[in-house]
């Protein structure tokens, strides 16, 4: 991606230097690298990762032995100091290995609970049956055999779990699908691992997120709100073969589907491609849902696409494109596959994009209004090439100092990939726009901000750091105030085209 410097126009005021957000952190690994290679193991995957309070790094996936006597597969939890070294204080070495059921296991989401242990969620593939799991890991890397039944634990479903989510009381929701993605399910668990019959009672049944004749349909994210509905998201595929995103919520009792929710408690819509697909979601502080995959068209050629809606199910049209933020680079397979939410109301998302020889890991930072960041790298965009095979990321993580750290793996016999990327805002507070087309002053300032421009009849938006659209307003020649005295101090962001700008108020 082309570098620039505060989204071409800015200029540094109060700091001696620079570095730009989406490059890669040279502090950490090797160049910003790390690979998970564990000697005689064939091969190893990661699907998520998470950033401890202390700044320790998980990575959850799977670990394959080719054998003899046979090829297995182990659950696989490894966790790394901030710079990217092994923590051996976690199971010895830094990393742990679990056979669940006797069978292949493979972990596709993780959970860090409030005391330290580890919620993993996966499939324990037992004779080609996949059985979804849960399974918890105590903060030491030894496994919880207090937990289920001697760590793990199953509702019996056919399939695996994609997403997990905590209660605020530490009870468990998962959600998953069937091993060919025939019927998705949304699960519950005591804390301590124990089935509850009495959400979703229809034991083994699918829960359509799509409409009731689909011959698919595919969960893979969960999350708890607030009053304690659940709401997962995912794909259905109709009788002709489109898939159209998908949501569905549950009330907080459990009993069935919340009819609040886009008036049926099931959203589904195709309308903007033939191709189009939830991942990974999130739920802001507010409540509202974010929501990510990827959208295209039969023949396989996808965009990124980012939507936000509100907490009964319908798009919020305060975001991108009527609710749709899409990075529009149509071409073979660009997919979102995991999201994360920075405290100033900007997205990060990571995933996939084709690069020079195969797939290559995808950033992208939106802005809280939907547009692509373009202090992230540039343009909003960064990809890194970790092989001369395919590179695909599936967990981000954004660490206390803003920093990002994306996980998947890398190459045709694959090791794990954690990649890490300067974060932060790329503003100080004492720094301004300034250029011969925009000036913004005082800034910091007591709440009456001077924006000066060359041109009247823009559009501008400011937002607070939860994304909440604060002040709006077209530009008058010359100057234009922006009037924040009767709002909290803290910082804002001023958006007006291409540009973002750091408010802060004091």
């Amino acid at each position: 991606m082309k570098k620039i410097l505060l989204s071409t126009t800015m200029l540094v005021a109060a700091s001696a230097g620079y570095a730009q957000p989406g490059t890669l952190d040279a502090s950490f690994g090797t160049g910003g690298k790390v690979e998970g290679n564990f000697g005689q193991y064939y091969y190893s995957k990661a699907y998520a990762t998470a950033i401890q309070p202390d700044g320790k790094i998980l990575v959850a996936g799977e670990l394959q032995y080719a054998g003899p006597p046979a090829a297995t597969w182990d659950f696989l939890v490894a966790r790394y100091n901030p710079d990217g070294t092994l923590d051996n204080t976690f199971s010895g070495d830094g990393w742990a290995k679990f056979d669940c059921n006797s069978g292949k296991d493979i972990v596709y989401a993780m959970k860090l609970q409030p005391d330290g242990k580890i919620l993993l969620a996966g499939t324990s593939i037992v004779s080609s049956q996949w059985n979804s799991v849960v399974f918890r890991v105590n903060a030491d890397g030894s496994q919880d055999i207090a937990f289920g039944t001697n760590g793990w634990a199953s509702w019996g479903d056919a399939g695996a779990f994609k997403g997990v989510a905590l209660y605020a009381d530490g009870r468990i929701a998962a959600g998953g699908s069937s091993q060919n993605d025939d019927a998705g399910f949304v699960r519950r668990f005591s804390a301590g691992g124990v089935p509850d019959g009495n959400f979703m009672p229809l034991t083994g049944v699918g829960y359509n997120i799509g409409i009731n004749n689909d011959l698919k349909n595919a969960v893979n994210g969960v999350a708890v709100h607030n009053d304690g509905k659940v709401t997962v998201t995912g794909w259905g595929m109709s009788q002709a073969s489109q898939t159209k995103f998908g949501f569905l919520k549950v009330k907080a009792d459990g009993s069935y589907v919340d009819n609040t929710f886009y008036g049926s408690g099931v959203f589904a819509d195709n309308s903007y491609s033939n191709l189009d697909r939830f991942y990974a979601m999130t739920l802001q502080p507010d409540g509202k849902i974010l929501a990510a995959g990827m959208s295209g068209t039969q023949s396989g050629l996808t965009d990124f696409v980012l939507m936000r809606f509100d907490e009964n199910g319908y798009r919020d049209n305060s975001f991108g494109n009527n609710g749709v933020a899409r990075a529009m680079t149509l071409s073979s397979y660009n997919v979102i596959n995991a999201i994360a939410l920075q405290n100033d109301g900007r997205v990060v998302v990571a995933g996939a994009t084709p690069g020079g020889s195969g797939l290559d890991f995808a950033l992208l930072r939106f802005n809280p209004n939907g547009s692509l960041d373009n202090s992230f790298d540039g343009d909003g965009k960064a990809t890194t090439s970790n092989t001369g095979g395919d590179d695909l990321a599936y967990g981000v993580a954004i660490q206390s100092d803003g920093k990002i750290v994306a996980a998947g793996f890398s190459g045709s016999q694959p090791n794990y990939t954690l990649v890490r990327y300067l974060g932060g805002d790329g503003v100080n507070v004492n720094e301004i726009a300034n250029n011969a087309s925009l000036k913004v002053y005082p800034n910091p300032g007591s709440g009456l901000f001077v924006m000066q421009t060359a041109n009247a009849d823009v559009a501008y938006t400011v937002t607070d750091i939860n994304g909440r659209i604060v002040s709006t307003g077209l530009t008058a020649k010359g100057q234009t105030t922006v009037d924040l005295t009767k709002n909290a101090n803290g910082i804002y962001l001023l958006q007006i085209e291409n540009e973002t700008v750091k408010l802060v108020k004091q």
